[in-house]
């Protein structure tokens, strides 16, 4: 039976061909043919015979990748140009709003800090009162039409009078 195939099919062809008896007759038929003991099944695309044997040719080739020879697994090339940029975009995207938190974050607890501190330096007039009246003047903390005093004073709108001071007598060390 083998001889019938090689009598019939071309010399560079006749290695690929085998018998295979059916209710007809005999045929002889190749991996392409479904009817073969070890078929060649092109998943996306059509088997056909070539001087190497027998090949898969994958349909779409303008549209898809395919990483095996019998077309079984495929990349759309469409989706990888627009997947790729897309992933990256969203990736920057994240990474962008993580450091925008982190700073604004950063920005307030600078700005509580700077709350705090300000409480001591209310004044616009470059000096500093106490709660209790008593004012230091901060000749540092001036602008250029401010005039300054050139001592400390005492605001006597805020001072307690019903307190006592007591102030103790200086004393001379020998």
């Amino acid at each position: 039976m083998g001889r019938l195939c090689k009598l019939h099919i071309q010399n560079d062809f006749k290695e690929f061909y085998t018998p295979q008896v059916t209710e007809g007759g005999v045929v002889c038929i190749t991996r392409c043919d479904a009817r073969h003991k070890t078929p060649l099944r092109c998943v996306y695309g059509s088997c056909s015979m070539t001087r190497a044997g027998p090949e898969c040719e994958c349909s779409d080739r303008a549209a898809f990748w395919y990483q095996d020879q019998v077309c079984r697994s495929r990349i759309s090339k469409v989706g990888v140009a627009v997947g790729v940029p897309v992933a990256i975009l969203v990736l920057v995207t994240i990474v962008f709003a993580i450091v925008l938190l982190r700073s604004q974050r950063q920005k307030e607890e600078y700005r509580n800090n700077l709350r705090s501190r300000s409480e001591l330096y209310d004044s616009d007039d470059g000096n500093w009162d106490a709660p209790q009246g008593f004012a230091v003047g901060n000749p540092a903390a001036t602008w250029e039409d401010m005039e300054t005093p050139s001592t400390s004073y005492i605001n006597l709108e805020r001072v307690d009078t019903s307190r006592n001071i007591h102030i103790r007598r200086p004393t001379v060390v020998r």
